[in-house]
Order: C-alpha cells, then structure tokens, then sequence
C-alpha cells in the first residue's frame, strides 16, 4: 500500500491525540531513507515524543517506548524525549541515521536540529562500528549460509560496510543513502557494478525477489568485513555527550510543550 507524506503526518497527529503527548519529530527509517525501497517495501516510520511534564515526575520506572502495530505496509514505533536524550549521549548510531533521515515527516522544535549538532559535535566513530559490524555480521550469520539470497540481505551487508568504510577514510557521520556511500567510497569495479546493478533491480522488483548469489559482493564482503575489524583497536573510548548539556535540552522541551496544550 502507498502512504503519502500527509497521510503518515497525519497517523503521527493522531498517534498525539490517542496517547496524549506530542510528537516533536517523525521520520522515515528503513530502505525508503537508504534509498533501495522495493516496489512494495514497507514504511518504517519512527518518532521522537514527549509527555505533559507530571509524567516525568514519578519514582516508578515508566516505559519510555511505543511500539504501535507493524503490518505489510508500516511499522510505527516512537522514543520519549528522555530516552532518545540519554541515546544521545551515548552516541547511538541509530538515533544519529534518525536525526539525519532524507525523509522527514514533521518536525515541530528547534531541539531536534540542536540534537543533530550534539551528535556531530560528539561523534563517536568507534561506537558506530562497533554497530555496524555487529549488523553485517548478525546478517551474514543469519541468512549467507544459503545457496540462494533476496536482494535485501545484500544491501542489509553491504551498506554498514560502507558505513564503517566512509568512518574510516572520510571520518564523521556517514550519510544515509547508499548510493552517496558508493559514490564515495574506493572499492573494486565489479562490485561497484554489481551493487548498482542490484539497487536498480530491488527498486523494480518487490521486497524478497531472489537474486541468487553474486560472487564479486561476496568477495568484497569477505575481504573488507576483516579489515575494518582490524582496524577498531586504533579508534579512541568514545566521549559521552555531557550530562548538562542533555539536562538543560531536556528542560528546555518541557518547557517548550507545557507551555502549550497537549492533543486530547
């Protein structure tokens, strides 16, 4: 199923008025932000949010994310502000590709682009490829012992490699889209070829089309993966983001959206 830019906006407005909180920031996740969707691929839509400020003030612990249904065509699930806060400080890959998706569907505070400055600011290179081996990885263990792959567990490989590889030899965040990671990256003719080959082939075709195995991916994944491996050793502890600055962001939202009436 197709969702338009303003019918997801509006599932995130509605999402406000059934818990009651407001939604600071949504964006698209997933293959539509990494730019290898499928004709059928579904929407990963994430969001961060905040609740009226007396549910922060509360000894129990509360739980801090909501996970809203997935079906064939969306999976919708939001962070609360305090949690994506404290992910910030830790330099979470994944909350960092979040700050910088392609695809925004609203963004409603100026912290957002703040959180995007303390992320840069704070980058932790050994951190993400810390994340982005353990992705490929997980993935290689899971399904490359098979004779036959769909397109999707390529790019699933492929694209935290040329993470890792863009950390390493450009050094910052690297981008989201795997076309500009191609454009950047040194690798070897064939599978340059055969990784475009494939995004052109997954964009026409349909989420688990099977596109056997193709060798000069699998050598490359087998020669680059040890490489960056060895290189973790020569990367600095990461620095955590200061609590103070966190704290004063955090306060600052809850100011911001007290101020106003929540959805109801």
């Amino acid at each position: 199923m197709y969702y338009s830019s303003d019918e997801l906006k509006n599932l995130l407005y509605k999402v406000e008025v059934e818990h009651k909180l407001s939604v600071i920031y949504g964006l698209e996740s997933g293959s539509r932000a990494w730019g290898f969707e499928s004709q059928n691929s579904d929407y990963d839509v994430r969001f961060f949010y905040i609740r009226p400020a007396n549910w922060y003030l509360s000894i129990e612990k509360r739980n801090d994310v909501l996970e809203l249904g997935t079906s064939n065509d969306l999976d919708l699930s939001g962070w609360d502000i305090r949690k994506s806060l404290l992910f910030l400080r830790q330099s979470h890959p994944v909350l960092l590709e979040w700050l910088r998706s392609p695809i925004v569907y609203i963004e409603q505070s100026g912290i957002v682009q703040q959180m995007r400055e303390i992320g840069e600011e704070f980058f932790a290179p050994r951190t993400s490829l810390y994340h982005y081996i353990g992705w490929a990885e997980r993935i290689l263990h899971r399904y490359f012992q098979r004779p036959d792959l769909a397109a999707k567990r390529y790019f699933y490989v492929m694209r935290p490699i040329l993470c890792c590889r863009w950390i390493q030899t450009i050094e910052g965040q690297p981008p989201l889209q795997i076309q500009e990671l191609i454009n950047a990256i040194e690798m070897p003719i064939e599978a340059k070829s055969a990784i475009e080959n494939l995004i052109e082939r997954k964009r026409a075709g349909y989420e688990l089309d099977s596109v056997g195995r193709i060798l000069a991916l699998d050598q490359y994944i087998s020669e680059t993966l040890p490489q960056i491996k060895d290189l973790l050793s020569e990367l600095p502890k990461p620095e955590y983001v200061p609590f103070e600055l966190l704290n004063s962001l955090f306060q600052k939202a809850l100011e911001e959206f007290a101020a106003k009436p929540f959805p109801h």
